[in-house]
């Protein structure tokens, strides 16, 4: 683990307002499991305006967090470790 790797993860847990964060390894696979009360499969709540900018700016930060874990890895390069 590496301080940048730390983080990151933290960056993470604070986009999704985490409680906790798992991350396993194995092969070439990562897993990230990611607890939290959101309901990571709606984008916003329908009954709030579109004229709401809360709502993209968290969605925003927590793509933010996921792309920089994503560059972290290097998962869009092929590392041939």
């Amino acid at each position: 683990m590496t301080t940048s790797f730390i983080e990151r993860i933290n960056n993470l847990k604070i986009s999704f307002k985490a409680k906790k964060i798992d991350c396993y390894s194995w092969e070439d696979n990562v897993l990230f499991i990611i607890k939290t009360k959101k309901n990571l499969f709606e984008f916003a709540n329908i009954h709030k305006p579109l004229t709401n900018t809360d709502e993209i700016n968290n969605l925003l930060q927590e793509l933010d967090s996921v792309y920089k874990m994503i560059d972290h890895f290097k998962f869009d390069q092929e590392t041939r470790l």
